[in-house]
């Protein structure tokens, strides 16, 4: 309904239609807006259960958690006895741990399992802000640190919760998907990883694929007896694929 400037007011009976009228739009809109929110969700859901269907299968394709857990597999055997603290824990999956290596260290005197995320039943623990001073003969820290923004006082922090002699194990992923952003920040290179951790005595380094196109990276320390080959740069070993999918980097106090 429109009137001409200079026309006059409409009547009573022409306002009382035009505020009949208003209702309704709102109606809509709200209508629009509530549409348009469900349908955020509804992709939401299909991105996260994508997410969930993509990532083991790159996870397969690439063999990162196998690379991962071979390497914990000839570490446990050493650690008999000792105290080893795990961070990121993770979630359970059907009632079992889906990223914890709990599994694999079973004769080690302590075995403490931390996250950042309390729902996920384990000691919450925050690496960039802990005070836990040498009560460690390992920790583990399997991709975390690309979670973590100050990642330079997390590995101090890491550092001073071992004891002297003590061994921290990392994995960081490198050719792989963003995943549970926004808390995704960095992928590290096998340089920054070398200099990363300045306060080691010893630091070896592990790559799972090429040098150039590296899918992750692992960090271990050469006088550890754990990896004695090491990590030689354009040497190819068993570990290497097409692309560099992880890194484990380990290092000894």
């Amino acid at each position: 309904m429109s009137y001409q400037i200079g026309a006059g007011m409409p009547d009573s009976g022409d306002l009382s239609k035009a505020e009949s009228v208003t209702p309704v739009y709102r109606r809509q809109f709200r209508y629009t807006v509530c549409q348009a929110a469900a349908d955020f969700n509804d992709l939401r859901n299909v991105r996260n259960m994508l997410e969930t269907i993509i990532r083991p299968i790159f996870q397969a394709i690439t063999g990162t958690r196998k690379f991962y857990y071979r390497k914990l597999h000839e570490m446990a055997p050493s650690e008999k006895g000792r105290r080893v603290l795990e961070i990121g824990s993770g979630k359970q999956v059907k009632g079992k741990e889906a990223y914890s290596a709990v599994h694999i260290f079973e004769d080690v005197a302590e075995f403490c399992q931390t996250d950042l995320n309390p729902e996920y039943g384990h000691e919450p623990l925050d690496i960039s802000d802990m005070e836990i001073t040498s009560a460690y003969d390992v920790v583990l820290c399997l991709n975390v640190l690309e979670h973590v923004h100050d990642f330079q006082i997390a590995v101090k922090n890491l550092h001073a919760a071992l004891v002297d002699g003590g061994q921290l194990a990392m994995a960081v992923p490198f050719a792989f998907p963003l995943h549970d952003e926004p808390h995704d920040f960095y992928r590290y290179t096998e340089f920054a990883l070398r200099r990363m951790p300045s306060d080691f005595r010893k630091v070896d380094v592990t790559c799972n694929g090429l040098t150039k196109m590296p899918y992750g990276i692992l960090l271990s320390p050469k006088n550890s007896g754990i990896w004695p080959n090491g990590y030689e740069l354009g040497k190819v070993t068993p570990d290497m694929k097409l692309i560099d999918t992880a890194r484990w980097c380990a290092c000894g106090k």
